[in-house]
């Protein structure tokens, strides 16, 4: 893939923002002084950018740039819509973690602005000097390729109340990924700043193959709101109760070293 020019990687910085510092843009490109001059210059000098009121000083976009500035995706998704990508991710979670329990949650009623997450996997690790057993949620958050915005990182977040960690997983078609990508910088940010994680899921061959790519930090919700969610998902579905419950004779055994 063509490496994507200074310009074109400021322009699409701002392309999702009301504007932002010098300051900013140069670390979040990891740009010096000297090359962001040029390419700041250039930028105002084409009536693409204009100058942006705050400390330091800044850039944003002009109405001119707002029109001709559109992100570039070569590659097509794999799917027809994002639920599609559903099955596969909860297949490729359980290849790749076969002692976990992971199920479609999207489709769950539950009240109030992203409550469900669109899939969930449940795992159990048991201390059996400790005499004790965790069970931990992880929630995803999927997007087809091409169809991203910060909101995912948003929707991800707000799952931390019963969750212990979160992702955003991005549908790649495109060949080679960097979190450098400039098409990703502002859900980059919004992950390391809220502790969320991103993965890519890519086609490979007849199935498909999950990447974590960014780690997401570890929470601590209460006990009380991760047993009302599991309540409130697995009564919900049949047969992930079935295996839940399997789960947790298995562990029990475990603990019990038998």
């Amino acid at each position: 893939m063509p490496r994507t020019s200074d310009r074109d990687r400021v322009l699409n910085l701002l392309a999702a923002t009301e504007g932002l510092s010098n300051a900013r843009i140069k670390v979040e490109l990891d740009l010096g002084d000297e090359r962001y001059e040029v390419v700041r210059s250039a930028l105002i000098e084409d009536g693409l950018a204009e100058k942006y009121v705050c400390r330091g000083g800044g850039l944003r976009l002009t109405r001119k740039a707002e029109r001709e500035v559109t992100p570039e995706y070569e590659a097509e998704s794999s799917v027809e819509k994002e639920q599609d990508l559903y099955a596969p991710l909860v297949e490729a979670i359980h290849h790749d973690s076969p002692e976990s329990l992971a199920f479609d949650t999207a489709s769950l009623r539950k009240r109030g602005k992203w409550q469900n997450p669109d899939v969930t996997e449940v795992s159990i690790e048991v201390y059996p000097l400790l005499r004790r057993r965790r069970v931990l949620l992880t929630t995803y958050e999927v997007k087809q390729w091409g169809i991203w915005d910060v909101n995912a990182v948003f929707e991800a977040a707000s799952h931390a109340r019963f969750a212990h960690e979160g992702f955003v997983v991005l549908e790649w078609t495109d060949g080679g990924f960097a979190l450098s990508d400039s098409r990703l910088a502002n859900m980059v940010r919004e992950c390391q700043r809220f502790g969320i994680g991103i993965a890519t899921l890519e086609p490979y061959y007849s199935r498909y193959r999950l990447h974590v790519r960014l780690e997401a930090v570890s929470k601590k919700p209460l006990d009380a709101d991760v047993e009302e969610w599991l309540d409130y998902a697995l009564s919900r579905r049949k047969e992930a109760m079935e295996r839940f419950v399997n789960l947790m004779d298995e562990s029990e055994k475990r603990l019990r070293g038998t």
